[in-house]
């Protein structure tokens, strides 16, 4: 079962904001509710002072395809603070491997490596960090489950290239190209795909900014693993000039999206010479 709704062009977080009213070309971030634990030190690891494309894109990321928890250790007691990261290893290797690890060096100083499973075909990143997750949480990133996710506050209220960046980093988790065959000719469609309700209207609002017409409806399907209803919150930008649209105003990072963009615009090239 599916509801749509078209949308044309015209149309308790534990942490103080980190948002300074004090601007300049990069919004500032007040660091001051941030604790750096003795590893943390150890590692020197950094936080970034500014709301900058390259962390913004790391936000969206994150909200896409992470996942961060505090939780209590069973030997001594004391609390660990674990950040993960997983994808496909045909699909997503090269968005881990050339985006993702010089990103989070380049932000926090982490030395970090992707992680191959062989026999399920996937790979992931993971490391601690009691600073990196007060300062996620004080951003509003929430830890733990994301079905009930929004988009941060401090990137609602940051210009139109902050706002760009984060949507491409949040494309590179969970959006996709599509190319599929008409009976008058090949049409592409990006896909956005998410549990949390607030985040797929969110993204919609931001979207209706850059004056980027789509769809927005629900699905309603059953879990095979679990034989429960579940409901997904989608978005859907259909068409050729659509497509050029979030090219010109978002653009995509990722190897993924990008192949497709080119096969689309190959088989197009092939059909009209």
């Amino acid at each position: 079962m599916m509801r749509s709704l078209k949308i044309s062009a015209e149309m308790t977080r534990p942490k103080k904001n980190l948002l300074n009213k004090n601007q300049s070309h990069f919004m500032d971030l007040n660091l001051s509710n941030v604790v750096y634990s003795k590893h943390d030190l150890k590692r020197k690891i950094k936080i970034p002072t500014k709301l900058t494309p390259m962390l913004a894109e790391d936000l969206g990321f994150h909200i896409g395809d992470g996942c961060m928890i505090g939780y209590q250790r069973k030997d001594t007691g004391g609390m660990r603070y674990q950040f993960n990261y997983s994808g496909n290893l045909n699909k997503d290797f090269d968005y881990f491997q050339n985006k993702l690890l010089p990103r989070k060096k380049k932000l926090y100083n982490l030395d970090l490596k992707v992680k191959i499973h062989t026999t399920e075909n996937s790979i992931y990143v993971s490391y601690y960090s009691r600073v990196l997750y007060d300062f996620f949480l004080a951003l509003d990133i929430p830890s733990g489950k994301k079905t009930k996710v929004s988009l941060p506050e401090i990137i609602k209220k940051s210009p139109k290239r902050i706002k760009a960046a984060f949507i491409r980093g949040l494309a590179a988790a969970d959006f996709c190209v599509c190319v599929k065959n008409r009976s008058n000719g090949i049409y592409p469609s990006i896909k956005f795909v998410t549990a949390s309700k607030i985040l797929c209207k969110d993204v919609c609002k931001i979207l209706q900014e850059f004056r980027i017409p789509l769809t927005r409806y629900e699905e309603f399907k059953i879990d095979k693993r679990f034989k429960q209803p579940t409901t997904t919150y989608c978005l859907d930008i259909n068409g050729r000039k659509r497509l050029n649209l979030w090219m010109q105003r978002i653009g995509f990072s990722d190897k993924r999206n990008l192949i497709s963009v080119t096969k689309f615009s190959r088989a197009r090239r092939d059909l009209n010479p």
